[in-house]
């Protein structure tokens, strides 16, 4: 009987820990979802160059980031035009751990995080072309791209068709 018991005690105190746990990870959740993280972020498509000749098409292009706390999480969607005229597209559910954004692929981890001023999203070396995530053309990348927190804007982001 003592020793039923004693199991019975240890099951409970094992299924206790993954709750506190979930606690943990929601209250970070809701730290992230008050940060200025939320919003769409616009800037020029730094890295856009034309197919043509390889010259700078900067001014015609602009790179969002929209970032969308939702029941899930967050919605982050990206489109950014860069070399060669090359896109690269996502729009993944994020959840926040330990004050960055997840998204863990089949291929591996990417993140998007609040650095000093800027948001870097980071694809950890996985190859985004249509060889690993299927997000970017040939001649463009995610890894490291980033935003400045002062390319927020308070209007809705553009659509791209």
């Amino acid at each position: 009987m003592i020793r039923t018991l004693s199991a019975i005690a240890f099951l409970l105190s094992t299924l206790l820990v993954p709750a506190q746990a979930a606690t943990v990870v929601r209250g970070q959740n809701e730290k992230l979802s008050t940060s200025p993280l939320t919003g769409c972020y616009n800037k020029k498509s730094e890295l856009c160059t034309s197919p043509h000749d390889g010259t700078s098409c900067t001014e015609q292009f602009q790179d969002t980031l929209n970032v969308e706390k939702n029941d899930l999480g967050y919605l982050v969607q990206l489109h950014s035009t860069q070399a060669s005229q090359h896109v690269c597209y996502f729009s993944f559910q994020m959840i926040a751990s330990g004050g960055v954004l997840i998204n863990d692929t089949p291929l591996g981890r990417l993140t998007l995080q609040l650095m000093d001023d800027t948001l870097s999203i980071s694809s950890n070396g996985i190859d985004p072309t249509a060889l690993g995530l299927g997000i970017c053309g040939a001649h463009a990348d995610i890894d490291n791209l980033i935003f400045s927190v002062s390319d927020r804007s308070e209007k809705a982001c553009p659509t791209h068709d």
